[in-house]
C-alpha cells in the first residue's frame, strides 16, 4: 500500500510540474498573441498610410509626365532629397508609441540591467533612441542584427557595434543580457487554479 502511495504523490507531483510548465506557456501564448493584435494594428494602418501616399505620388507623377513637366519630376525624384527622412522619422515614431503603449515600463525596467552611470537619458521630446529601438526589437524577437538594420536604416555593422557597447554596459555578463532584455516587460496573467 505504501508503494501505491509512494507512486500516485510521485506522479501528482509530475502533474503539478507539468501544470505548471503549462501555464508557463499559456502565459507566453497570451502575450504573444496581445503582441501580435497590436503590431497588426498598426501594421495595417502604417501600410494603408503608405499606399495612400504611392497613389498620390503616382498620380503627380502621371500628370507631370503627361504636361512633359520633367524636370518638375527630376526635382520630385531626387535621391538627395531629405523628405525620405521625415517618412523615416515618421515610422519611427509610430513604432515608439505603439512599443510604449504594449511595455510602458520598457525603458525603466531596460535601465535597471545597465550599471548607474551608463543607463540611458532621453533628449527632450524623444521617446526612444535607436539603441533602446534596437533592443525593442530584441524584445519582439527579432535578434538578427542585419533585419534589425534594415528596420533602422543603418548599417548593419553599426547595429552590432551598439549591440556590443550597450552588452558592455551591462550590469550582469553580456552573454545573459539579450535573454535578459527578451524577458523585460512580461505582460502579466492571472489564471484560476
Amino acid at each position: 500500500m505504501k508503494h501505491l502511495y509512494d507512486t500516485l504523490a510521485t506522479s501528482n507531483q509530475n502533474l503539478q510540474k507539468a501544470n505548471h510548465d503549462m501555464g508557463v506557456i499559456t502565459e507566453q501564448l497570451l502575450e504573444a498573441n496581445y503582441i501580435k493584435e497590436a503590431y497588426i494594428g498598426t501594421l495595417f494602418t502604417i501600410c494603408s498610410s503608405y499606399i495612400t501616399k504611392i497613389q498620390d505620388i503616382r498620380k503627380t507623377t502621371y500628370r507631370k509626365l503627361q504636361a512633359k513637366q520633367y524636370d518638375e519630376l527630376m526635382k520630385q525624384n531626387d535621391p538627395s532629397d531629405e523628405s525620405i527622412v521625415h517618412e523615416i522619422q515618421d515610422l519611427y515614431h509610430k513604432f515608439d508609441i505603439t512599443f510604449l503603449k504594449i511595455y510602458p515600463n520598457f525603458i525603466n525596467d531596460f535601465n535597471q540591467l545597465l550599471k548607474p552611470e551608463e543607463r540611458i537619458t532621453l533628449k527632450k521630446g524623444e521617446l526612444m533612441n535607436n539603441d533602446l529601438r534596437i533592443y525593442a526589437l530584441v524584445r519582439l524577437g527579432i535578434t538578427n542584427s542585419t533585419k534589425i538594420a534594415e528596420f533602422l536604416h543603418l548599417s548593419p555593422q553599426t547595429v552590432y557595434n551598439a549591440r556590443l557597447k550597450m552588452r558592455s554596459r551591462a550590469i550582469e555578463s553580456n552573454e545573459n543580457f539579450p535573454k535578459r532584455v527578451g524577458q523585460l516587460g512580461k505582460i502579466p496573467f492571472e489564471f484560476s487554479s
